[in-house]
């Protein structure tokens, strides 16, 4: 168990999603990306937190919504915080906008290789806050994530040209 009482993933590939709250954007990209490594057979850790995010918070319902009209739960998420260890233990950390990205890059400027925006590895643009907004907005949110997840999971598999295979036994 690690420092949290986590379960140790030495070793593992770190995929991390950074958004505002960590209630809405980023919790849904984390179950969809969790979905798209393990449908491409890749082993990987994929957490979210948010750079104003208040501890323990759950998902808002808009985002709990979509994640269950494609079958995936953001009933067990609670927000946390982005801090120094989860930025300094992913392998890659994916920042909703590029505001977001830019923010990290100025008080993690020893990790700015591995911080990148959304728009920086899709070319389709920020992820715009669907908070307080209609089902349509997270609707759309929901479409852009999965639009994009293949060249998330693309570069989170490139890092380094390191197989993340899991091991068949």
């Amino acid at each position: 168990m690690d420092t949290n009482g986590r379960p140790m993933t030495e070793g593992r590939v770190r995929l991390l999603f950074v958004c505002s709250g960590n209630i809405c954007r980023s919790p849904l990209a984390q179950v969809m990306a969790h979905a798209a490594l393990r449908e491409a057979d890749v082993d990987a850790v994929v957490e979210s937190c948010g750079t104003a995010a208040i501890d323990g918070l759950s998902a808002e319902a808009g985002a709990r919504r979509q994640a269950e009209s494609i079958g995936l739960s953001l009933d067990a998420h609670h927000a946390q915080p982005m801090t120094r260890e989860l930025i300094a233990n992913s392998s890659l950390v994916v920042c909703v906008t590029d505001r977001h990205r830019d923010y990290l890059h100025r008080f993690f400027p020893e990790a700015k290789a591995k911080i990148v925006s959304f728009d920086s590895v899709t070319g389709m643009g920020d992820i715009p806050d669907p908070y307080g907004g209609t089902e349509s907005d997270y609707r759309d949110v929901r479409e852009q994530l999965a639009k994009g997840m293949p060249k998330i999971v693309a570069a989170l598999t490139g890092q380094k040209g390191r197989s993340h295979r899991r091991k068949r036994t």
